[in-house]
């Protein structure tokens, strides 16, 4: 990015000042740091504490090499690594770099290490090394996870922490932790919007693997206006990764969650942790800590659990009046309706009620008894079967529903809408599934089902396949929506049923 992006960061469109680096360059991965970093400098500074701009200023005077090897342990996983993993032909004096991060405080070069921390550096054959040197007595042919079991079996041990000369002063490597991931993080978050998305976005769309629409990105085009909003969504993201593997009581958990912040998207991001944490909660049997995890979620699906709940614990007339005040609202999810319905008929019959029988549907079927080729999947043996006689078949599963209106309303989905689009590495708008997707581009929507009605809509489609065609799109995969997909789909569907579709 040029010093003239950076110093005029209100001019319209800034994503062009966000290209990736050619991978002819050893050092591109540093190149593509530097853009995110300079890129929060200039548009993400009010959200970074002084001492972290000051810390980031100080990194992008580093030396090259040492800016590098940086990247690289940034790049690995973990925070601990082994001096004697470290080895990049472009960095040709790995010591000095060391010792320049070292200086700057960015890494530990002797840390304090606990004992599973240590183990986790360490190969079996060393651990038996380090076993024997604390009197192991177990045979020679004992795995990694035995060695760390007896290791760990002495509380006093287990619970030290020492530098690695402590633990093996004569150990055959040297121990570093890297010291400011969470700074990184920060940028990532701010820069993507995300933290799914990693810094090989730059590297795909180099390598052609990837392309995006443009879109035009302004001082606006931010994911956070707070730094309040991105500790919010650190939180968020810590309590999601611990549900993965809980180490913690849900009740602890329950308690780190953050107070609700009521921006659109962070508001549901708060709202389906909670769900998630409710449904933890749930399966361990913790009913109350669920029952007011889910109270107090806006996400959709809440309370036909707090219901479902009802149903298993209270009585059923409680549960039956509950079930029939949230069929009397319309906003209701047709999805969600038909399992309130359920509960409400259980309900009715436990209190000996009558329930009208279900109208009984009429569906033409065809039974097929089909011989099946080795690790053929079954979709493959009835396509076959029909393009024996004289069919077109597909199998996409709901990808050509969700791919026919992606390209009908192309313009509606990379419209730059504020607080839509962060960087240049979307495939759709952030705010693709929540309410105010349609609110926010009523004129693009209603310009796309205005060609259903008049007979363009065909044109419309096929020409953006073939525009748009690999540009990465979330409700696409390009692989199944094959031009003669495309056509066969709007060959049969009549507009009007494509537009109730859609």
């Amino acid at each position: 990015m040029s010093a003239n992006e950076l110093s005029n960061p209100d001019r319209h469109d800034l994503s062009h000042g966000l290209s990736p680096a050619p991978l002819s360059d050893p050092l591109y991965y540093l190149r593509n740091a530097q853009t995110v970093m300079h890129w929060c400098l200039a548009h993400h500074a009010d959200l970074l504490l002084p001492e972290e701009r000051a810390q980031l200023k100080r990194i992008l005077t580093l030396d090259t090499p040492t800016q590098g090897l940086l990247q690289r342990l940034l790049l690995r996983k973990g925070e601990l690594f082994r001096g004697d993993a470290l080895n990049y032909s472009e960095i040709p004096d790995l010591s000095a770099s060391l010792g320049q991060l070292q200086r700057e405080g960015l890494i530990d070069s002797d840390p304090a290490l606990a004992l599973l921390e240590l183990c986790a550096l360490y190969r079996r054959d060393e651990l038996q090394l380090l076993a024997n040197r604390l009197g192991c007595t177990l045979p020679r042919s004992a795995n990694k996870q035995q060695l760390i079991d007896w290791l760990s079996s002495d509380s006093d041990r287990s619970q030290q922490r020492q530098p690695l000369s402590g633990w093996w002063p004569t150990a055959p490597f040297s121990a570093l932790r890297l010291c400011c991931r969470e700074l990184f993080e920060r940028l990532r978050l701010m820069f993507f919007g995300n933290l799914q998305q990693e810094m090989s976005a730059f590297v795909l769309t180099e390598l052609g693997y990837q392309r995006y629409e443009p879109v035009a990105l302004s001082s606006a085009s931010r994911a956070f206006q707070l730094r309040t909003e991105v500790d919010h969504y650190l939180q968020l993201h810590a309590i999601a990764r611990q549900l993965e593997e809980p180490t913690d009581p849900l009740s602890d958990l329950a308690a780190q969650l953050p107070p609700r912040i009521d921006t659109a998207w962070l508001g549901h991001r708060y709202d389906k942790t909670r769900f998630a944490l409710g449904q933890a909660a749930e399966r361990s049997g913790a009913i109350e800590l669920a029952r007011q995890l889910y109270a107090d979620s806006h996400h959709p699906e809440a309370r036909l659990r707090q219901l479902r709940l009802a149903e298993l614990h209270e009585a059923p007339a409680t549960t039956h009046a509950q079930a029939l005040q949230l069929l009397d609202e319309p906003s209701l999810a047709s999805e969600y309706r038909i399992r309130v319905q359920r509960i409400a008929q259980r309900c009715a019959r436990a209190l000996g009620q009558p329930v009208p029988p279900k109208p009984r549907q009429t569906i033409p079927t065809e039974r097929l008894q089909l011989p099946q080729r080795s690790g053929e999947r079954v979709e493959a043996a009835v396509i076959r079967y029909l393009q024996s006689r004289g069919w077109s078949a597909f199998h996409v599963e709901s990808q050509w529903l969700n791919g026919l209106f992606a390209l009908l309303c192309w313009e509606a989905l990379f419209t730059p809408v504020t607080g839509a689009f962060f960087h240049p590495f979307q495939g759709a708008p952030a705010d693709l599934y929540r309410d105010s997707f349609q609110l926010l581009r009523q004129p693009q929507l209603a310009r796309a089902f205005a060609r259903l009605r008049d007979g363009s809509y065909r044109d419309t489609i096929i020409q953006q396949a073939a525009l748009k065609r690999g540009t990465a799109c979330d409700l696409i995969r390009w692989d199944l929506l094959t031009p003669e997909l495309i056509e066969a789909a709007l060959a049969l569907i009549p507009a009007q049923q494509l537009e109730a579709l859609l």
